[in-house]
């Protein structure tokens, strides 16, 4: 049934709309977000911003996006334990991790 199909479509996109504004209101609640929120770059960016601990929570190819780690890790050096090994040893990396804290 088409209204049943545009119903959930609504339901999905509202649930999206408020995640978002969760996380944007209180970003310790980005780690309690669906994975698809996680793996959202604006909003890990956002949640990073506000605490670079929250590179653990996020999910898909964030922890290894060099560009992302960097903002992590200017908030919160210690956020380096978790981005990708290769980031880990990234000179740049480990110099902006070692001067934020």
């Amino acid at each position: 049934r088409p209204d049943r199909a545009i119903s959930s479509v609504m339901r999905t996109n509202l649930q999206a709309v408020d995640w978002k504004d969760v996380i944007k209101r209180n970003h310790p609640s980005f780690r309690l977000a669906p994975a698809q929120f996680r793996a959202d770059r604006d909003l890990a960016l956002h949640a990073v911003r506000k605490d670079g601990m929250n590179l653990q929570y996020t999910t898909g190819d964030l922890t290894s996006d060099r560009g992302f780690v960097m903002e992590a890790v200017q908030r919160t050096g210690a956020a380096i334990a978790f981005a990708d090994p290769d980031l880990q040893d990234d000179k740049q990396v480990v110099l902006k991790a070692m001067s934020s804290d």
